[in-house]
């Protein structure tokens, strides 16, 4: 039988006298599987010493999750072949020790699909996860089939929430017009998550009802509070400007919310009060970025955008100890773009075509530098 191997490394950074920084190697570990779509996603994080590693396994396949000397197979026993789980192993962080793995997810429809979009541990250990799915049949409790069960219609949003141990402690559906891309958690444990509103859709979860319809487009910008310590809704806030907007990435840190994603509207409104907060961008269907500011309330605060007459994405994103925000993207068709908020211009270096860029902005959404990497053609 044929086996395929997701490889699973650990990578240092040591920090050298002269302040310059060095990635130094640690470990790798291989582990086997016997089909190529084994894993469609992998998330991983890390609490204390351990390394939790979150995957998805498909289409009647195994997957020894045990690296060492012994076995442990996790294996996917549907019959017709269409059912998908989704796992957790955990690691030793610095030897790559493994220390168990255990079913959190599964489904059997031959006409449905399971999703994950995102994956976090909270302040207190728990593991959270975000998806989608497009079938009644989940199960988000597959070790003792009890009341995991997704009680919602055929396509919808779950977070869902685990012990350390991978037992299952209770999920969150919505249903409807509803898409999730991202979570983070505060000080205080609470949750956020953001994504996108495409239709009218109840975002409070309880027995209440607190719903949101785009503004003016399709699609509007959608970022929900959740109170962790009983799992209650807090408040949600949309926003969005007269075509596409999504939210791609949320961070929260020292009382403030970070807000990233793209837009296709000639201009958008951040504020999600009865204020407006205005930002231009291009002509409908040219995708811009944006980086959008709030407080632990979800009252706006600040705002940015760059773009040019082509698509220019954010890819990756990651914010430091003191809250300054690293993004890193594409500008296509060799673009000049303004990324300083200021009325000072900072103009990337883009006289090649499709170059990369990364920029640094502080905890207020300040410049802190920016630069390009191309070749030429």
């Amino acid at each position: 039988m044929k086996k395929n191997l997701l490889t699973l490394a650990f990578i240092s950074m040591i920090h050298l006298a002269s302040n310059a920084q060095l990635f130094d190697y640690a470990w790798h570990k291989n582990i086997p599987s016997t089909n190529f779509e084994t894993v469609d996603y992998e998330f991983s994080g890390i609490d204390g010493d351990t390394l939790f590693l979150i995957g998805i396994l498909s289409y009647e396949d195994s997957i020894d999750l045990n690296p060492g000397a012994g076995y442990d197979w996790i294996t996917d026993e549907d019959p017709i072949g269409a059912s998908r789980i989704v796992y957790m192993s955990k690691y030793e962080k610095n030897t790559g020790a493994y220390l168990g793995s255990k079913k959190l997810i599964e489904f059997s429809d031959s006409s449905g699909y399971l999703y994950v979009h995102d994956f976090l541990i909270d302040n207190n250990g728990q593991l959270i996860i975000a998806g989608r799915k497009t079938t009644n049949e989940v199960d988000f409790d597959p070790s003792s089939n009890s009341a995991g069960w997704y009680s919602g219609t055929n396509n919808g949003q779950y977070i869902a929430f685990y012990s350390s141990n991978g037992n299952y402690t209770g999920h969150i559906e919505y249903t409807g017009s509803v898409s999730i891309s991202s979570m983070d958690v505060d000080e205080n444990n609470n949750l956020y998550w953001s994504g996108a509103i495409y239709g009218t859709v109840d975002l409070d979860f309880t027995a209440g009802v607190d719903n949101f319809t785009p503004s003016n487009g399709s699609y509007d910008v959608a970022i929900s509070k959740i109170d962790l310590s009983n799992q209650n809704y807090v408040w949600s806030k949309v926003f969005g400007g007269n075509a596409y907007e999504g939210a791609d990435k949320i961070y929260a840190q020292y009382g403030k919310l970070f807000v990233l994603g793209d837009f296709e509207s000639d201009t958008i409104d951040f504020d999600p009060s009865i204020g407006q907060q205005v930002k231009l961008g291009s002509s409908i269907g040219t995708l811009w970025s944006f980086i959008s500011q709030y407080d632990y309330d979800g009252a706006y605060q600040n705002a940015i955008v760059f773009g040019g007459s082509d698509e220019t994405e954010i890819y990756y994103s990651g914010i430091d100890d003191q809250g300054n925000l690293s993004v890193s993207g594409q500008i296509y068709q060799g673009d000049t773009i303004d990324v300083d908020p200021s009325p000072l211009v900072q103009l990337l270096n883009t006289e090649n075509q499709d170059p990369f860029f990364v920029i640094n902005y502080s905890s207020n959404l300040e410049l802190n530098w920016a630069k390009t990497i191309t070749s030429v053609l």
